[in-house]
């Protein structure tokens, strides 16, 4: 077989706003359904242009790295008293669980020892936006003056806004649809692209004829056939001390030194 430069694809995935995902769910919104499906776009042109370099190729997914925000707001629902880490962590396992399924589906094999990478994050690096103010405008129109918050978005903390835990990390936002610009998923799955040998038959001897004993297969050098040598005349002494001299044919063998130079017995 030839020798195969194996190719890599990195297929990246990256989202944010407002339909990211479900408020307080780990169910995807409109736009990263979307982009999930531009995504599996994507994976199958790559595919393609493989195929039309070569149709034995086949690609396989070996990595796929998952990172999804959380809502600065208190987890609220099935998540309640859960934290951060755990709901974004939680997103991003949804999504690895789509992106795997929709890569199978468009003809992707799944490496056997795949690496899973969920990323999460909590309250205190940023990934997910602002704290929430304690007054707060929901987009439903409702307004509290009383807001509920946490440091991990489990535990239920209360007192005035200058203590809450805001850190480097920007004001106090007084309004939900503030918050949405800091949604986001993104993701990254790495594919390969191969031959496959497997289903092609191995290279077989051509066979000349068939002694019933053994196989004599085709030669890879070429030799002149081999001319039958001509008797020749010798003169020699008789044993027993004759001065005679006689005329005498002597034979010698057909094949002679040809055949120790014979490629065949080399």
């Amino acid at each position: 077989n030839e020798e195969i430069e194996f190719k890599t694809y990195e297929i990246p995935l990256y989202v944010q706003g407002k339909t990211v995902y479900e408020d307080n769910s780990t169910e995807p919104a409109q736009s990263l359904i979307q982009e999930i499906d531009t995504w599996v776009s994507d994976v199958k042109k790559a595919i393609e242009n493989a195929k039309e370099v070569n149709p034995n190729v086949k690609a396989e997914c070996i990595s796929i790295d998952v990172i999804s925000s959380c809502s600065r707001l208190r987890n609220t629902g099935d998540w309640e008293g859960k934290t951060w880490n755990e709901l974004s962590k939680g997103r991003a396992d949804v999504v690895y669980n789509i992106l795997k399924n929709k890569l199978v589906e468009a003809g992707v094999d799944i490496s056997p020892n795949i690496e899973k990478i969920l990323r999460g994050g909590e309250n205190g690096d940023g990934s997910s936006g602002p704290d929430p103010a304690k007054k707060f405008v929901f987009d439903s129109g409702k307004k509290t003056s009383n807001m509920s918050y946490s440091k991990t978005g489990g535990d239920r903390l209360t007192g005035p806004d200058k203590d809450r835990f805001v850190g480097e990390y920007g004001k106090l936002l007084d309004t939900q649809e503030e918050s949405h610009q800091y949604k986001y998923c993104a993701a990254n799955a790495v594919i390969i692209m191969k031959l496959d040998f497997e289903n092609e038959e191995p290279l077989q001897p051509e066979v000349i004829y068939d002694t019933g004993f053994s196989l004599v297969l085709k030669p890879s050098y070429y030799s002149k056939p081999i001319k039958r040598l001509k008797n020749v005349k010798g003169r020699y002494k008789p044993k027993g001390g004759s001065n005679r001299t006689t005329t005498h044919k002597k034979k010698r063998s057909i094949f002679g030194n040809k055949r120790a130079t014979c490629p065949a017995y080399g």
